[in-house]
Parts: structure tokens; C-alpha cells; sequence
């Protein structure tokens, strides 16, 4: 199950897959500032990584859901 799990994620874009796996890396080290931590990865504003990484997810759940891409 969490290798089929693996492969339908890596279907993702890389952006989107970095994103996502950079702020569950960050939440997991600590669940406060993370926001802020992403953004000084990528050079831009913590604002700017929510909404990336909101759209990455919705990316991923319509993929999964509604076309069956993933």
C-alpha cells in the first residue's frame, strides 16, 4: 500500500512534490515558524508558500479524485 501510495505521488510535478515534501519536513522538525522556513528556501514570502503549497495540494487531490490521473 505505501508503495503504490509512493508511485501515484511521484506523478506529481516536481515543484509541487518539493514543495509539499519541504513543508512536511519543516512541520515535522517544528510545528511553529514553518511557514517562514519554507520561504527562506525558496527566496519568497511565507504568504507566497501557503498558497504554493495550498495549490499543490489541491493539484494533488483533484488528480486523485476527479481524473484519476494519479
Amino acid at each position: 500500500c505505501y508503495l503504490e501510495d509512493l508511485q501515484e505521488f511521484t506523478k506529481l510535478s516536481r515543484e509541487d512534490r518539493q514543495l509539499i515534501w519541504a513543508v512536511a519536513i519543516s512541520w515535522a522538525a517544528k510545528p511553529y515558524g514553518t511557514w517562514t522556513r519554507v520561504a527562506k528556501k525558496y527566496n519568497c514570502t511565507r504568504q507566497t508558500v501557503m498558497n504554493r503549497h495550498r495549490g499543490a495540494l489541491q493539484r494533488a487531490y483533484i488528480a486523485i479524485n476527479f481524473y484519476n490521473i494519479i
